[in-house]
């Protein structure tokens, strides 16, 4: 029950997100009549190659496998799982993409996301001789990028979708796995050959219902990024 009520509050904030940024994008385009013209399909087809590089905040949501219950639960539950995890934090990466077409971009990222503190019941977990450990995470996503230009202003939006690798590196497991991903955000390009761009990314993680789901645990991970790259 908790864990729906958790999947239903992150769709409910995505959700939110993509709504606000949608209202965003419509105030751009009303305005666009306001904003100097920008000659920008030239742009695309002139330096259609970029790379830069990416800073932002984001979470494993390693926190949604942490034992919750009454005082009567705890002890069964934290025979399995954590008692405590932080995972939220700063992240960072780096951005590679190709323009084939004025609207549509190949883009390919790699992502450090933020270490995990995850704490275990010393007095119960009993899989492994485990207190704590430091979970470390990061992710190579490959991705199909919709652009539309606003108005005849520099400003873009997008969305992206495609597949994430990520990795998952600790005491309890060394592994990957492949997973969807998606995205939506806003670019602009100025003098010419700089792009800023601020986004959101989902990466899909993958779990089991199992005894110890910390073993088969490959976190779900939420990005805000901002990027800057060169256009060549």
């Amino acid at each position: 029950m908790l864990f729906e009520i958790k999947i239903y509050m992150y769709r409910k904030i995505i959700s939110q997100f993509i709504s606000l940024l949608f209202l965003l994008l419509i105030n751009f385009a009303s305005k666009a009549n306001s904003i100097q013209t920008y000659d920008f399909p030239s742009i695309w087809r002139t330096h259609p190659f970029y790379i830069g590089l990416s800073l932002g905040y984001g979470s494993t949501d390693w926190s949604q496998l942490v034992a919750k219950g009454t005082p009567m639960e705890i002890p069964l539950l934290a025979v399995s799982t954590p008692i405590s995890a932080g995972d939220r934090g700063f992240l960072y990466g780096f951005v590679a993409g190709y323009e084939l077409q004025p609207h549509f971009a190949i883009e390919l990222n790699y992502t450090r996301f933020p270490n995990t503190t995850v704490v275990f019941d010393p007095d119960f977990y009993t899989i492994k001789p485990i207190v704590s450990m430091r979970s470390f995470t990061y992710a190579y996503n490959l991705v199909g990028k919709f652009m539309a230009q606003l108005g005849e202003s520099g400003f873009r939006g997008f969305a992206n979708a495609g597949a994430s690798f990520t990795h998952r590196n600790d005491l309890l497991v060394k592994g990957a796995h492949i997973c969807p991903t998606f995205g939506v955000g806003i670019n602009y390009v100025f003098i010419k050959r700089i792009m800023l761009e601020m986004g959101f990314q989902y990466y899909a993680g993958y779990g089991k219902a199992v005894i110890n789901p910390g073993v088969n645990y490959v976190p779900f991970l939420y990005a805000l990024t901002l990027k800057l790259a060169y256009r060549f």
